[in-house]
């Protein structure tokens, strides 16, 4: 099996652990990873999110700083690393990460919702409402977009029915 396949497998395990909140499993998966290519960015901060969830906070920290050195222009890393400055009480830190992330993704309605918290926290009240309700604007949109996005797929399924293309069972 090739190099590249070790890596997809791995990262596959690590995900599909990450998501049955098994994150011990799935630390271990990316760890295989990056110990294989120490550069892969999306690796590190899939280990460090698992790291997150187990509350390993120097280890998650680390990752995304090394991801975010690799790379600065994604917004989840920031993210992340926003959370990990909240959990320890360093709130400038986090409130600086939430806004560089919603720098670079101006639709990462997360960073919105986390950086309200902590304005909230702070009783800096309009701004934890401004950001609540750009979440609020950005979820309805993604919800329609996905409801949009159904719809278009539905008509084109039925399309080809007709045409006896298609099986309605799987519409």
């Amino acid at each position: 099996m090739a190099q590249k396949d070790h890596f997809q497998d791995d990262f596959s395990v690590g995900m599909h652990a990450f998501i049955n909140k098994a994150f011990e499993e799935s630390t271990t998966a990316f760890s295989r990873v990056i110990g294989q290519d120490p550069q892969n960015r999306l690796a590190l901060v899939s280990r460090g999110a698992a790291y997150l969830q187990l509350m390993k906070l120097p280890e998650a920290q680390a990752d995304l700083d090394r991801a975010i050195a690799i790379d600065t222009r994604s917004a989840k890393p920031f993210h992340l690393r926003g959370l990990i400055h909240d959990r320890q009480g360093h709130t400038q830190a986090a409130l600086e990460d939430f806004t560089r992330a919603i720098e670079r993704d101006p639709n990462y309605g997360a960073a919105y919702y986390s950086r309200s918290a902590v304005y909230t926290r702070l009783g800096a009240h309009d701004k934890a409402r401004d950001d609540i309700e750009q979440f609020t604007l950005i979820t309805e949109k993604n919800v329609a977009d996905y409801a949009e996005e159904n719809n278009v797929w539905r008509s084109h399924h039925m399309t080809l029915e007709d045409g006896g293309i298609a099986d309605p069972m799987h519409r």
